[in-house]
């Protein structure tokens, strides 16, 4: 028996328990809700996000955005690139800070800010880093996760979701992923972000889902990280197998700092 029929029989015991007359009417109780196994749900969203065949045919992405942090009225521009099945490049340039970059090649990780200049990324961020890719492409989930665990219906604002906890075969700490039980398709994941300064919990809550070269992606993201700040993602354009540079996900050049003027 796993844990979400547990819960739900546990809420049907505490009703029975608080309703004696329900007893003494001697009604039928309710049978107790059996949930499909978590391989099951995965397998219908690899088929409702377009399907294997689709996803296999998948060699590069690139999404292109606006993102905007309302509580601190920062706005700025986002860009993700990716070359399956192990480079990854992303980038944030956010008005009046600058920009924000984050890089792999298959070989280094690394990222480069106003604030730190260009650094090597490494242990559990890189670790995270590498993981993305699978994500996005994940024709066979059963490749990139040991683990699928079905942990129960959960709510995600109207919608009735089915939650997974997954365990990246890279290592690293599991998501949870929220799979509408309708459209099969993933509308929040909880994840633990891992950066040099520590670890966040953040929560990503997906929607406007269209469908780009057979596969369906979502336009909308907002994230809520660490349970305070709230960023909201728009993406304007998405392409699938769009050629990408392989100088894009190398690892900059050293900048040799700038002699000071007499």
């Amino acid at each position: 028996m796993n844990r979400s029929f547990c819960a739900v029989a546990a809420l049907l015991t505490a009703f029975a328990v608080c309703s004696p007359s329900a007893w003494a009417q001697k009604v039928p109780a309710k049978p107790a809700v059996k949930l499909p196994s978590a391989a099951s749900i995965l397998d219908a969203s690899t088929k409702a996000s377009g399907g294997t065949a689709a996803l296999s045919k998948m060699k590069t992405i690139v999404m292109i955005g606006t993102l905007a942090i309302p509580a601190q009225k920062i706005t700025g521009q986002v860009e993700t690139r990716i070359s399956f099945p192990d480079k990854i490049y992303s980038s944030q340039e956010i008005s009046g800070f600058g920009k924000f970059e984050k890089g792999y090649d298959g070989k280094t990780g690394w990222s480069r800010d106003p604030l730190k200049g260009l650094q090597a990324v490494t242990g559990a961020e890189l670790t995270q880093l590498k993981s993305q890719g699978d994500d996005m492409q994940n024709p066979n989930w059963r490749k990139a996760y040991s683990k699928a665990e079905m942990v129960g219906l959960r709510k995600v604002g109207a919608a009735n979701t089915y939650a997974i906890r997954l365990t990246p075969k890279r290592g690293g700490k599991p998501i949870v992923t929220y799979y509408d039980t309708k459209t099969k398709l993933p509308i929040r994941t909880d994840i633990v972000i891992e950066t040099a300064e520590g670890s966040t919990p953040t929560q990503s809550f997906t929607s406007d889902f269209r469908t780009v070269s057979g596969i369906v992606f979502p336009f909308k993201m907002r994230q809520v990280v660490g349970g305070v700040s709230e960023v909201n993602v728009v993406f304007t354009t998405i392409q699938v197998n769009a050629a990408i540079p392989g100088s894009v996900f190398a690892k900059p050049a050293e900048t040799a700092p700038k002699p000071a003027k007499p």
